[in-house]
């Protein structure tokens, strides 16, 4: 498995081996990084679900404090 990102927009894909292999013959590779890794990549998502959590507990918290104050 392979996750090709484009250096410009940072726009990222998994792909197998010859899915890559049949890219990177299409495209020219100077315009992307590979790197090539044992599963899928799941750091941005990880970011992505903590701000949402975070943001709903923010908004939960405040609720609250609204409600008991009000």
């Amino acid at each position: 498995m392979y996750k090709i990102t484009h250096k410009e927009t940072g726009f990222s894909q998994y792909r197998n081996s010859k899915d890559a292999a049949n890219f990177f013959y299409k495209n020219k590779q100077n315009k992307y990084k590979i790197k090539k890794i044992k599963e899928y990549d799941f750091t941005e998502l990880e970011d992505v679900l903590v701000t949402a959590v975070s943001m709903i507990l923010v908004f939960v918290f405040f609720y609250f404090l609204l409600w008991t104050f009000y």
